[in-house]
């Protein structure tokens, strides 16, 4: 669940979040979807 409703805010000013949030994109948008990589995708 978390992985998928929850994205990346490391690094990211709390009014930036806010906007995210507030911007109505949907969960799986690329705003949303961690990027893996080529490491990541083979395990």
């Amino acid at each position: 669940f978390v992985y998928f409703f929850c994205p990346e805010t490391k690094g990211m000013m709390l009014e930036d979040i806010e906007a995210l949030f507030q911007s109505g994109k949907q969960p799986k948008s690329p705003a949303f979807v961690e990027i893996k990589s080529p490491q990541q995708s083979l395990a």
